[in-house]
Parts: structure tokens; sequence; C-alpha cells
């Protein structure tokens, strides 16, 4: 009986030590794993003086190691991939660590910023992005409204891509709203938003102003049309007319990737063209469109066109042969 209880007392410490073992290993793995995917990088968009087309950028990095950090800006945008020089715009650039102290920083490239870290690893950048280009695929600010295409505005930290981010946006006085393809942070809160990693946050434009604003329901899936730069036009038939579009692309691949969809369709005097993104595009035509069946029926050409990307390009891959 004696050796009977000493096997179990043994038995108990052997199972203690392993259960302890295990919970070891469980807090380092999961530590590793939040050091890796980090806290989210948090930006904060500021339009103080919008007619001079300047936006006021702050980001905010933590848990960094080394001694310094890198900081980049890319040179091209998503789906358009020609050289941009994003990085052209970027003035007043400044870094700092706890309690607001300075930093010193390079600028090492084009496109790079390095900051030595001086042990800090919470640090703050604030920088300016001069946006005079209203395209598709560029950034344009006046005191209208701002329309922000991400890799001209946001810089990521050199093996930080993967970071969850979030982006706060204090609008000018007179802003009142803004369409973006990202989630908001909070029900209560829609001028802040969040993306599951940096592609994802620079692959959803934004447009933020007074512009117009219609709904509706295509493939189970609710959509949001954003007019900028037109007062009057037909929404219930632009509203049909993009419901048979969504639905038609939908029938034709079988499933919508979407959870939501955006279309931020801007008016301009003339010209037009579009850009086609994750959960979103961006449209740009003349304001005339409306007035003539010829005119609205290629501006829904250009509609297909975009929203057919959501599939070919933006998520249809080649099939790799099997070695």
């Amino acid at each position: 009986m004696q050796w009977l209880a000493l096997i179990r007392q043994c038995t108990f410490v052997a199972m203690k030590q392993i259960c302890s073992i295990c919970l070891t290993l469980c807090l380092l793995l999961c530590s590793v794993f939040f050091a890796r995917a980090g806290n989210p990088v948090k930006y904060t968009l500021r339009f103080p003086e919008p007619h001079t087309h300047y936006v006021e950028v702050e980001m905010e990095l933590d848990m960094l190691n080394g001694k310094t950090v890198d900081l980049s800006m890319p040179v091209w945008a998503p789906g358009s991939y020609l050289v941009r020089e994003f990085p052209r715009h970027v003035e007043r650039f400044r870094a700092f660590g706890a309690s607001s102290v300075p930093l010193r920083h390079l600028k090492v490239s084009k496109d790079t910023w390095r900051v030595e870290l001086e042990g800090q690893r919470r640090i703050r950048i604030r920088y300016a992005v001069y946006a005079n280009e209203l395209s598709v695929r560029t950034s344009y600010i006046d005191d209208e409204h701002a329309y922000l295409n991400g890799t001209s505005i946001f810089l990521y930290a050199k093996g930080g891509l993967k970071r969850p981010c979030t982006v706060k946006v204090e609008p000018y006085a007179s802003w009142k709203r803004m369409s973006v393809a990202l989630d908001p942070t909070a029900k209560n809160d829609s001028w802040t938003v969040q993306a599951d990693n940096y592609d994802c946050l620079v692959d959803a434009p934004f447009e933020i102003g007074n512009h117009s604003i219609f709904h509706f329901q295509a493939a189970g899936v609710p959509h949001e049309v954003a007019m900028f730069g037109i007062d009057e036009y037909d929404s219930l038939r632009l509203q049909k007319d993009m419901m048979r579009v969504a639905e038609t692309c939908t029938r034709i691949f079988g499933t919508h990737p979407c959870k939501r969809y955006v279309f931020i369709v801007h008016h301009l005097p003339s010209g037009g063209g579009g850009l086609e993104h994750e959960n979103s595009t961006t449209l740009q035509t003349a304001r005339t469109t409306y007035n003539a069946e010829s005119a609205y029926t290629g501006f829904m050409s250009l509609v297909a066109h975009e929203y057919f990307h959501l599939w070919n390009v933006k998520r249809l891959r080649p099939l790799l042969p099997t070695p």
C-alpha cells in the first residue's frame, strides 16, 4: 500500500510539472504571436486648412526593438502599378518618444526615413502630405472634400506590414460624412476605422466631406454610393442599374466576396476613369453624364468594368501546375 501511495504521489507531481510546462509553452507562444503581430498602428488625420491641400498625419507605433526603425511610403497605388513617387509630397517629418522627446531621424532614400529609437519602444511620427491631384490613383484635398488613396498618405514601418491599423479622422469643421470600405472601431464612432493590416488599409480609399450618399442591397451585400460634385441626379435609376450590375456579376462567379461594398463617384467638368479596390471602387465621370443616354450607358459600362474586378484581378489567381 505504501508503494502504491508513493506511485500515486509521484504521478501527481509529474502531471503537475507537465501541466506547468505546457502552460509556460502556451504563454510563450502567445507572447511570441503578439510580439509578432503587435498592437495596432494608429494614424490620425487632421485637415486644419484644407484649402492649402495639406493633410497632417500622426502615426503611433509601439513594441519597437533595436536601435532604429525605418518608415517608408510606397511609390505605387493598388491597381495602378506605375511608379508614382508619392514620398515627394511628404513634408515636415518629425519623430518623438515618450513625453514628446524629439528623436533624431534621417531620410536615407527617396521613400524611407530612419528614426533613432534611443531606447524608446513607443514613438509618434508627425508629417504633412501635399495632395493636389484629383485622379483615381492619387489624393486630393481642398475646402470641399478630401479624397485619399492610402499609399500616398500612410507611412509603414519596415517589418510591420502585418500589424493591424486604425485611422482616426478629425474632419474639417464643415465636413459631415466619410465613405470608406473599412469597419468602424465602435458603433458610435464613424470617424475611426480599422484594417487587418497595411495592405488592407491602403486598398480602401477615403472620401470625406459633404457628398450625398445612397444605399442598396445586391446579392445579399449592402452597397454604399458616395456621390461627390453633383446635386441633382436620378438616384432611383442609378440604384436600380447598379444593383443589376452587382447581381449579374455575382451570378457569373457564384458568390460575393464582400461584407460591404462602397462606390466613390467623382463628378468632374470632363474626363473619366475608374480603379478597383478590395471592397470598393473609385469612378470619375463628367457632370453631364446623366443628361444623355449614350453618356449614361458609357458610365454604367465603367461601373460594370470596375465591379467585375472584384473577382477578376483582385481575387482570381492562376491554378499552378502540380510539380
